[in-house]
């Protein structure tokens, strides 16, 4: 194949640091496994599902989905990684530019701030967050079908979105901003706050499916025609 699997794969490594890289026409950009990461101020530039790669045996249960077209795809257990962007300005440089899915973690937690993605199918994906909890924070995430989504999590730990700003594509879809769902947390330790929703087609803003434990604080979900559907309210799951 003259497509390449990985810019970075790391394996199993108790500590690792990626800073200033660019990532460029890859399956995956940074890829790994029962790693603690830092991942700094990177590039990730047309990194599209292709089908090039598709993850069978063994490799079928840890990337089900196959294994093309993430900037960033991280699974392991009990892990830790830190990825802040280039700044979330509409006039900063893209962390993440054309990727089918921006960030994809399993097992992992810790923190997600300051990216710009634009054109991006998936923003951020974080299943199953480990005991350490999980920041996603001051994130802009433009042009998107799926915006951040916390799947299947029961964490001890607190797991917050805060002051993130999604935009969906032009056009008629089933986008969702922000999604919880299969997330059987207890005392309000998912916090949806001071988050900014656009939508400029169908769809729905903030979703929650089978999730128990959540608090949405301050949020605004609106429509291109400024019609405000949710702002500044306050929502707590039984």
């Amino acid at each position: 194949m003259n497509k390449p699997l990985a810019g970075i794969w790391i394996d199993r490594s108790k500590g690792f640091s990626i800073h200033k890289c660019y990532f460029e026409n890859s399956a995956i950009g940074v890829g790994t496994r029962r790693a603690n990461l830092l991942l700094r101020a990177n590039r990730f530039s047309n990194i599209v599902n292709s089908g090039a790669y598709q993850s069978s045996g063994s490799w079928s249960q840890v990337f089900p989905n196959g294994m093309d077209g993430y900037g960033v795809l991280a699974s392991g257990v009990a892990n830790i990684i830190s990825i802040p962007g280039l700044g979330m300005e509409t006039n900063s440089t893209a962390t993440f530019d054309n990727c089918t899915s921006g960030i994809d973690l399993t097992g992992y937690g810790g923190s997600i701030t300051l990216n710009r993605m634009v054109d991006i199918d998936t923003g951020i994906v974080a299943r199953m967050v480990n005991v350490g909890g999980l920041m996603i924070s001051q994130n802009r995430i433009e042009g998107t079908q799926h915006g951040i989504s916390i799947r299947e999590s029961e964490p001890l730990g607190l797991v917050q979105v805060i002051d993130n700003v999604v935009t969906s594509l032009t056009g008629t879809g089933n986008y969702v901003g922000i999604q919880v769902s299969q997330s059987q947390v207890t005392q309000q330790r998912l916090v949806i706050e001071e988050n900014i929703v656009t939508l400029n087609g169908g769809g729905e803003g903030i979703r929650l499916l089978n999730t128990t434990g959540a608090s949405i604080v301050n949020d605004s979900v609106q429509l291109t025609n400024g019609t405000v559907l949710f702002s500044r309210g306050l929502y707590e799951s039984e």
